[in-house]
């Protein structure tokens, strides 16, 4: 297990994935700030930052669409799975989800709704994803299914 975790962390630095979800965290800052000045709650100021985070376990879907129920975190962050099928499903990662959200958050004409946190914690990570594949329409989940979730960049 700790054997297991180590190659995992290797595997994230090289790949750049250790990079990459420390700069999730980094984009996402300036809207927990912003949150936190419009509702002063600590609370609701964290909660784009767990969910720039945990939108990530959709990918998940595709490990195991890929490798069957064989899990390794070290093949996991490896992300070699995208590489050899040039498709990627993970269905959290739709602008769609985030319009939906949107929507109810207007319902609540507050800023201290939980909808509002997720969907600013949804905007962080999909705008980051959306420069570090070059692709900002790959995010839709019409436009993968469309596309038979190919990787197109």
């Amino acid at each position: 297990m700790i054997n297991d975790f180590f190659l995992a962390f290797t595997n994230s630095v090289q790949s750049g994935l250790f990079l990459d979800e420390i700069l999730h965290g980094v984009v996402t800052l300036p809207f927990v700030a912003f949150l936190y000045y419009k509702t002063k709650s600590i609370k609701y100021s964290l909660i784009p930052l767990a969910v720039t985070y945990l939108i990530d376990m959709d990918h998940w879907v595709d490990y195991f669409l890929f490798y069957g129920a064989n899990p390794s975190l070290a093949r996991f962050v490896s992300g070699t799975y995208f590489e050899v099928t040039k498709r990627a499903i993970v269905p959290l990662h739709a602008w769609e989800w985030l319009l939906g959200i949107i929507a109810l958050s207007l319902e609540q004409k507050k800023w201290q709704s939980i909808y509002v946190a997720v969907a600013l914690g949804m905007l962080a990570h999909f705008l980051w994803d959306s420069h570090t594949i070059g692709n900002p329409i790959f995010y839709s989940i019409l436009y993968r299914i469309y596309y038979g979730f190919i990787i197109i960049t």
